[in-house]
C-alpha cells in the first residue's frame, strides 16, 4: 500500500490553487498517501489538517509528513488525525480562522454517506463561508441532488462548479 515520496497531485493542485484565493486554510478528509497535503503546501497553504480513517495510511503519512515538517521550520501548520471524519472535521474546522478551502474526500463502500455526514456537520456548526470541494462525483449517482441541498442549507449564497480532475465534472466545487 506504500508510496516511497510525496507527490504533486497533477489532477488536485490545479484546483487546490485556483480555489485558494486569499485563504490559508486546507481542511481535507481521506489523506490517503498524504498527496493532497504535500500538494496544499506547495500551492501555498500554511495551516493544514487532513483525517485518515485506514491506520497504515495514517502512520505511513506521519512518517512522511514528519520529515517534511522539519525543512518547513514552522512556516506550515500541519495536523495529522486518525479516525473517522466524521469525528474529527468539527475539531479541525474549530482551529480555523476564517474561510478555508474544504476537500472532502474520506472513502468508505458507498462513498455519499462519509460525504452527507460531513457536510452536515459543517452545517450543524454554523460556518457558511468556506469552499467546499468533493471528489469522486460519480460515485454519488442520485445523492448528488441531496449534498447540494445540504450545501444550500450551509448557505443559500452558495453556487456550484464542476472541475476535471480524471474526467469531467468528477469535482463539485461549492463556494460564495
Amino acid at each position: 500500500m506504500s508510496r516511497e515520496a510525496l507527490e504533486y497531485n497533477t489532477y488536485t493542485g490545479p484546483i487546490f490553487e485556483k480555489w485558494k484565493k486569499d485563504k490559508t486554510a486546507f481542511i481535507e478528509t481521506g489523506t490517503n498517501f498524504s498527496d493532497g497535503v504535500y500538494t496544499a503546501i506547495k500551492c501555498g497553504y500554511t495551516h493544514i489538517a487532513s483525517v485518515e480513517n485506514n491506520p497504515e495510511l495514517f502512520n505511513e503519512a506521519c512518517d512522511k509528513l514528519g520529515a517534511l515538517r522539519e525543512e518547513l521550520d514552522g512556516k506550515v501548520n500541519i495536523e495529522l488525525h486518525l479516525g473517522r471524519s466524521d469525528a474529527h472535521i468539527a475539531d479541525m474546522l474549530s482551529k480555523v480562522e476564517g474561510p478555508a478551502v474544504l476537500w472532502l474526500d474520506a472513502h468508505n463502500d458507498d462513498h455519499h454517506s462519509v460525504t452527507l455526514a460531513e457536510l452536515n456537520i459543517i452545517k450543524d456548526l454554523g460556518t457558511d463561508d468556506h469552499t467546499i470541494i468533493i471528489d469522486d462525483v460519480p460515485y454519488f449517482d442520485h445523492h448528488i441532488d441531496e449534498v447540494k441541498d445540504i450545501i444550500l442549507g450551509i448557505n443559500p449564497e452558495y453556487k456550484f462548479q464542476g472541475e476535471e480532475t480524471i474526467e469531467k465534472d468528477y469535482v463539485l466545487v461549492a463556494y460564495v
